[in-house]
């Protein structure tokens, strides 16, 4: 099944990805039209202003959080990219690391990584891909080592709303590296991706109008969200709110990264449909780099946050 093929009509109830309404199956979508011209004048360079704005942010609870949405669709529109998910050609040999008594002291795991010159090839290789996909820039390398457990209780998040539970795109823009440095499978956090997910179109406002319900209005659970419009009922954890044909479209697609600890891969999660790092049992321990462009970039993020 070509999930691009199956997914090709955003606005389209039955040919989007990001338009459900598995909790609400007795209610219809009455603001395609709007949304639908809204996003023309937007993707056509009109300014803001017009009466299709106005209507659209009659659909917010405040007019703050329309201007919010706003901020959020410009630094979408402005920073595109189709990559999905590699696996690279490396192996970190990671014997020297004594995990059992280390397993959460990142400062031990960082002295090790910066001695190892495979590390510096790696972070070279993510550097690159990261301007390929957004252009040029002076960029820090944000490093992080995650240490997890299935008695952290993750359980809820991974099973409460079916197969496709905790499914998700990530909020920015970015480039992720992850480094195993641990044996993972499935049950352990396994990073687990829909391949293709990438290249499914997708409205940007509606995008934009998910992550203002997920990141300013703090909602997460479909019970919390009675009060919006239908087409707005969703966050960016996808998979929570997938009607099951749907759903099992995706899983029909899904790769689980099982794999040896010193497996070095990247993504990009704004646009990868992915979940991964929290075990349902065992522990997983995870080295990430992620890029940041400093002075090119953030002027970009800024001038598009005024666009609209």
């Amino acid at each position: 099944m070509d999930i691009i093929k199956l997914f090709d009509k955003p606005l389209s109830p039955e040919k989007s990805i990001q338009l459900n309404n598995k909790y609400w199956p007795f209610l219809k979508f009455t603001n395609l039209n709007l949304i639908q011209d809204c996003e023309l004048e937007i993707l056509s360079g009109s300014r803001k202003g017009g009466a299709c704005y106005r209507n659209l942010m009659k659909l917010f609870p405040n007019e703050e959080l329309f201007r919010k949405m706003l901020k959020r669709l410009g630094k979408i529109l402005s920073f595109q990219s189709n990559f999905g998910c590699a696996v690279l050609d490396y192996r970190v040999n990671i014997a020297p690391l004594n995990l059992k008594n280390h397993e959460g002291d990142e400062k031990y795991f960082w002295q090790f990584i910066s001695k190892n010159i495979l590390f510096k090839e790696i972070s070279c290789e993510v550097i690159k891909r990261y301007r390929l996909e957004y252009g040029w820039d002076i960029t820090r390398l944000h490093k992080s080592v995650r240490y997890v457990r299935g008695e952290d209780g993750y359980q809820s998040c991974m099973t409460n709303f079916g197969r496709t539970s905790d499914f998700h795109n990530d909020e920015y823009k970015g480039i992720t590296c992850i480094v195993y440095l641990s044996d993972v499978k499935k049950d352990n956090g396994a990073f687990t991706y829909i391949q293709g997910s990438e290249k499914i179109i997708r409205s940007p406002l509606l995008t934009a109008i998910h992550q203002t319900v997920s990141f300013d209005m703090k909602l997460s659970h479909w019970d919390q969200m009675g009060s919006l419009p239908l087409e707005f009922r969703a966050t960016h954890n996808i998979g929570n709110f997938l009607e099951p044909d749907k759903a099992k479209a995706l899983l029909a697609k899904e790769v689980v990264l099982e794999d040896v600890a010193g497996t070095v891969f990247m993504f990009n999660g704004q646009k990868l449909i992915h979940r991964g790092g929290k075990p349902l049992k065992g522990s997983r321990l995870a080295a990430f780099l992620t890029p940041e462009g400093l002075f090119i970039h953030k002027l970009r993020s800024f001038l598009a946050t005024k666009r609209y």
